[in-house]
């Protein structure tokens, strides 16, 4: 499957990139430990394997790494 796209053409790309955005964004706003691994069991069972390496990135990269800097389960 295809990358996500913001390309203004694309109009399935776009209605999936900002359900992907928005999903994100919710995974983010986690406000406890709980809800952060209920919402990214849910998050990684909607992308993989279809974007196996884009999930992959943003786990690998970012949330193993860096998830209580950002993420409001962690940092409030």
């Amino acid at each position: 499957m295809d990358a996500f796209t913001k390309d203004s053409k694309d109009h399935e790309g776009q209605k999936k990139w900002k359900e992907f955005y928005s999903l994100w964004h919710d995974l983010v706003a986690s406000s406890n430990e709980d809800i952060y691994y209920q919402k990214l069991g849910e998050f990684k069972k909607k992308y993989l394997p279809d974007y196996i390496s884009q999930i992959g990135y943003i786990t690998e990269t970012w949330l193993d790494l860096y998830k209580d800097r950002f993420v409001k389960a962690w940092v409030d």
